[in-house]
């Protein structure tokens, strides 16, 4: 299967950050204020765009492809989710000194968009509005990933207490 390739322009640029997990909500204006802070990034299949332990300096819009997002346990890696077209990650780098929890992968060719986490901290502190929304977007995707994370640890219990 060819994965789709999007367009270059604006517009369809800024549809592609408005359709985001991150950016939902915002208005034209405000999203080509972020898109100014943006650069294509395209990556291989199994390359690893951020790694667990290190500094995330950059927020990522997934254009096309796909990423796992792994966690490396006592030297075993677990998947802990699938994200795909106009999802975003490295939100890490919205917040101060702190550490990926995971690394992310692709698991194919990916046409990603790139941004500072200190620019766009930088634009959210500037525009109240803006920083709102995003961060609210924000505590919803942390609170889905916390749920995850939740029945993942209730489905291994019930595993384990199958086998006792």
């Amino acid at each position: 299967m060819q994965e789709e390739v999007l367009s270059t322009s604006s517009e369809e640029r800024v549809e592609a950050l408005a359709s985001s997990d991150m950016f939902a909500g915002l208005g034209t204006e405000d999203l080509k204020s972020i898109l100014a802070l943006c650069k294509d990034k395209f990556c291989q299949e199994g390359e690893s765009i951020l790694t667990q332990g290190n500094e995330a300096k950059s927020l990522y819009v997934i254009l096309t492809g796909k990423v796992v997002v792994e966690r490396n346990i006592h030297g075993h890696t677990e998947t802990a989710l699938t994200l795909g077209r106009y999802r975003t990650f490295g939100w890490v780098a919205l917040i101060e000194k702190q550490r990926m929890s995971s690394t992310i992968r692709t698991t194919a060719p990916a046409h990603l968009l790139e941004m500072s986490g200190e620019a766009l901290k930088k634009l959210l502190g500037s525009n109240a509005g803006m920083g709102y929304k995003v961060m609210s977007n924000l505590s919803i995707i942390l609170a889905k990933r916390l749920n995850l994370a939740y029945q993942m640890i209730e489905d291994k219990s019930q595993w384990e207490n199958l086998l006792l």
